[in-house]
């Protein structure tokens, strides 16, 4: 910039361009991407699918357990186990099938953000290696304002998305230990039904 008191070009700093609170945010976007944001867009409706998978689940095995236990004379269907087995397997297989999938998403958009994080730095080399004008600056402030609001909202994402994942891996560990109750208690029944039979 040209000093006209002096009769000489001096630099021209982020400050002397009014850009002082550029390092602060830019900062903080560093500071975001050390943390290796991990977020998944419009997936509410997935992990409420995953939800209702569960409850049906649940609800399965509650329908089988009163068939078998609140009954006054128990029959037991030689085919009950197998097939039990094979709907808790199946069930559990589709469930971490969709988790895989999520995690893969989520891994995608991390990669967004890091090119995002990437842009914002590039952008910011040149406005603080280039002398600018009063109307660029102020896009460049919009702009820097835009991707840090986007940023922030990712990690309100990301932080719903983690207790997502706390959730349901807690329901999957609940299912495998209700599976392996009710396959337990089925051949309990079967094996007293065994015995019965070999004292008559």
């Amino acid at each position: 910039m040209y000093d006209e008191a002096d009769g000489d070009y001096v630099e021209q700093t982020p400050s002397d361009d009014g850009l002082e609170d550029v390092e602060v945010i830019v900062n903080k976007e560093k500071q975001y991407q050390q943390e290796l944001l991990q977020v998944l867009k419009q997936k509410e409706g997935v992990h409420q699918e995953l939800r209702q998978e569960l409850g049906d689940i649940k609800s399965k095995i509650q329908q089988i357990q009163l068939k078998q236990y609140q009954e006054e004379s128990p029959m037991v269907d030689p085919y009950l186990r197998e097939y039990l087995q094979e709907l808790g397997e199946q069930q559990l297989f589709d469930l971490e099938s969709q988790r895989q999938e999520l995690k893969g998403e989520k891994q995608g958009k991390i990669e967004q953000l890091r090119q995002l994080q990437q842009a914002k730095n590039q952008i910011k080399l040149f406005f603080t290696q280039t002398e600018i004008s009063s109307h660029l600056q102020i896009s460049y402030k919009n702009m820097l304002e835009n991707l840090n609001q986007e940023l922030f909202q990712y990690m309100q994402e990301r932080a719903d998305l983690e207790d997502e994942q706390f959730e349901f891996d807690k329901r999957l560990k609940s299912l495998r230990s209700q599976i392996r109750e009710v396959t337990e208690k089925n051949q309990k029944i079967i094996q007293q039904i065994e015995n019965s039979k070999q004292i008559e």
